[in-house]
């Protein structure tokens, strides 16, 4: 019996003790190589940003064979002006090629990019930032993207 009260001590002493990864350690969707995949369709995300400069990326890939429109609107979970989101995209072409940055249209807590063109093969992806962060407010995001033939 006391060799089975010292393993019961001695095991809960290690799982006290042994080393956990944080959860905000977790790596995140911080850059385009590791981006959230949307699939396709109607779909939405919400999550939050964690600091000041933190990032979220996503991204979708045309493999319809079709040339396609896509939108997205990015908006936030409530009317908080001191909290503002930001949309921004840039397309990844098929042969390697790359567009510049563009931001989306701005209408306070809605952001909009409408009516993009996306040729077969081509991807998409979306940056979220912000650019007034209240460490004291956590604010969270809402990201739905579609797509629609062109």
């Amino acid at each position: 019996m006391k060799l089975k009260k010292y393993f019961a001590v001695l095991l809960m002493s290690i799982c006290l003790f042994s080393a956990s990864q944080s959860v905000s350690a977790i790596p995140g969707f911080d850059d385009p190589s590791n981006a959230i995949n949307f699939i396709g369709g109607y779909q939405s995300s919400s999550l939050y940003l964690s600091t000041a400069s933190d990032v979220d990326w996503f991204k979708y890939k045309n493999n319809t064979g079709n040339a396609q429109f896509t939108f997205a609107d990015l908006t936030t979970s409530s009317y908080n002006y001191n909290y503002r989101f930001r949309l921004d995209a840039y397309i990844q072409y098929s042969n390697g090629l790359e567009s510049n940055l563009f931001r989306a249209q701005d209408y306070g807590v809605v952001n909009l990019l409408n009516y993009i063109y996306l040729p077969p093969g081509a991807t998409i992806f979306y940056r979220v930032s912000t650019e007034n962060f209240n460490v004291d407010d956590i604010e969270f995001y809402s990201l739905t993207v579609d797509q629609t033939p062109a």
